[in-house]
């Protein structure tokens, strides 16, 4: 047998032995972002529709417009695994404005072959202006990929 044949049985002896990729993939949603929603001030868990909000962030490099304008009861608020703050400006009846500054810890989390690496966060305190928003309550401080309530953000019944 010459040795061009021979490395090429050689080779392929090799990739069967090696076990095949499963098709499971990675269906994990890869994205820990905390999940904030809207409740009136007052009540302890009703959320209420908020309209129209627009959400961006500060000192965010590129678009960080979250929401332009809508209606919604509930927004996700990304973080930055760059840093240990993030802050988001909302504005309210396209007038008033609050922000709201995340202070955190990135916890890198090696999810698995599939799925690679993302970041955890752990939510040390959250800081707001009150024009409009009364008060943030933190209601889970470690965000992982899971869809749960991260924050409560109380609006004054003006």
């Amino acid at each position: 047998m010459n040795r061009t044949l021979l490395y090429i049985v050689l080779t392929l002896l090799a990739a069967a032995a090696l076990p095949a990729c499963d098709d499971n993939g990675c269906y994990d949603n890869g994205s820990a972002i905390p999940l904030a929603k809207f409740i009136a001030s007052g009540t302890t868990s009703a959320a209420i529709i908020v309209s129209p909000v627009t959400v961006a962030g500060i000192g965010a490099p590129g678009d960080s417009l979250l929401l332009d304008s809508v209606e919604v009861s509930e927004t996700y608020l990304p973080l930055r695994a760059t840093t240990e703050t993030t802050a988001w400006k909302f504005i309210f009846d396209n007038s008033i404005a609050d922000t709201i500054t995340f202070h955190y810890k990135p916890i890198p989390y090696f999810v698995g072959a599939d799925c690679g690496a993302m970041y955890y966060f752990q939510i040390n305190s959250v800081t707001t202006t009150c024009h409009v928003i009364d008060s943030v309550k933190l209601i889970k401080p470690l965000v992982t990929n899971s869809r749960a309530v991260s924050l409560h953000i109380f609006i004054s019944a003006e």
